[in-house]
């Protein structure tokens, strides 16, 4: 019985199973053209969607494109246009640039033509002047020739006045100018004069004797008979500046009146050295060791001892005769002496170059008169009378 029941229920079971799936097949065979149906219309819906998806993409892009090619559009045309802006600028510039060098290029031809006009004027002007200047310089050659004569003969006459009563001795030489002076331009050579009054007369030389003492001095050092030494330099330069007498005194003692006199006798100088007596001289001789020591030759040809001389001699101490008398007519110029003063004789013996570079001797000497030992007033006035008669 239970195994027909339990056949029953298997049978009903497999009934109702083949039920369900009947049942289950109907209402898909009844669904599926509506599910046949939805899903046809969600493709189409898909359809539709990808449709105007792509229309709008195609859309789009098609607005992009139009978007880029405008913007391209506008780009080149806007480069166009600048770069036609700096074409047109550069014309413009260059236009500017050949205007500016054109009137440039004018400007320098008329500055060339304008210095070429002046350079002409100039060189036509130059060439007048310098016609001027010969006629005048022959002119004046031919005046300053006449003048210089008259001057000279002038001075002549001055001397000879002033040295009528036989007190005064005078020698004056004029002297070739500084070599590049004012002077050297305009004084021909043949204005080389000399003159003299009581030039040979015998007198006292009192200290102007030291040059005679300096020349053999300097004849013994440059032939190496004497070693100078530093006590020699210092009583020298006294001898020369204060006119102090033992340096002098004591030379003429150690090499003895004869030995000096025969040296000096070599250039035309009369022996100024007697044993007992005070040295004697003329202007004349001491004109010519002046000369000597003007022109730097023996015994003076050494030009640093030359030069030691001059130097001291420019600066020594009695400057009242022939350096005040030139001063007082031409300031400014240099005189290079030497004084003699012994009771009541005053000498003065020396080298003047006056600014323009003319150099003269002059050597002057005085006696009598009441005069004093060192008054050097006579000197004095004489020179100044040289000076502005020859040079003034």
């Amino acid at each position: 019985m239970k195994k027909r029941w339990l056949a029953v229920a298997g049978a009903i079971l497999v009934l109702g199973f083949g039920v369900v799936v009947w049942w289950q097949d109907t209402q898909r065979t009844v669904a599926r053209p509506a599910a046949i149906a939805a899903e046809k219309s969600d493709q189409q819906a898909a359809s539709s969607r990808a449709a105007r998806k792509k229309a709008e993409a195609a859309s789009s892009s098609a607005a992009t494109q139009a978007k880029a090619a405008a913007k391209a559009k506008a780009e080149s045309a806007s480069r166009a246009k600048a770069k036609a802006a700096s074409a047109a600028k550069a014309a413009s510039h260059a236009k500017s640039k050949a205007a500016a060098a054109a009137k440039a290029q004018a400007k320098a031809a008329a500055a060339e033509a304008k210095a070429k006009k002046a350079a002409a004027q100039k060189a036509a002007a130059s060439s007048k002047a310098k016609a001027a200047s010969a006629a005048s310089t022959k002119s004046q050659a031919a005046t300053t020739g006449t003048t210089w004569a008259a001057r000279q003969k002038q001075l002549k006459a001055y001397l000879t006045d002033v040295a009528a009563d036989g007190t005064v001795s005078v020698s004056y030489t004029n002297l070739t100018p500084v070599a590049g002076s004012k002077a050297a331009a305009s004084a021909p050579a043949r204005y080389k004069y000399e003159t003299s009054v009581n030039g040979r007369t015998w007198t006292v030389s009192a200290s102007t004797y030291k040059l005679y003492i300096t020349a053999f001095l300097y004849h013994l050092r440059l032939t190496g008979q004497r070693k100078w030494t530093s006590s020699d330099a210092l009583n020298f330069k006294n001898m020369i500046e204060q006119s102090l007498n033992p340096f002098a005194e004591g030379i003429r003692s150690t090499y003895g009146n004869t030995t000096i006199n025969g040296y000096l006798n070599t250039f035309g100088i009369t022996s100024p050295f007697v044993t007992g007596q005070a040295a004697s001289t003329t202007s004349n001789d001491l004109m010519r060791l002046l000369k000597l020591l003007a022109a730097g030759s023996a015994p003076f040809s050494d030009a640093t001892m030359r030069n030691e001389l001059l130097s001291y001699m420019g600066v020594q101490i009695y400057r009242s005769g022939i350096p005040a008398g030139v001063a007082s007519v031409t300031p400014g110029a240099t005189v290079q002496d030497k004084v003699g003063f012994l009771n009541d004789q005053n000498n003065d013996a020396g080298l003047v170059t006056l600014p323009t570079g003319q150099r003269y001797l002059l050597v002057i000497m005085t006696r009598g008169h009441g005069q004093e030992t060192l008054d050097f007033s006579r000197i004095k006035a004489i020179a100044a009378q040289v000076e502005s008669i020859m040079y003034e």
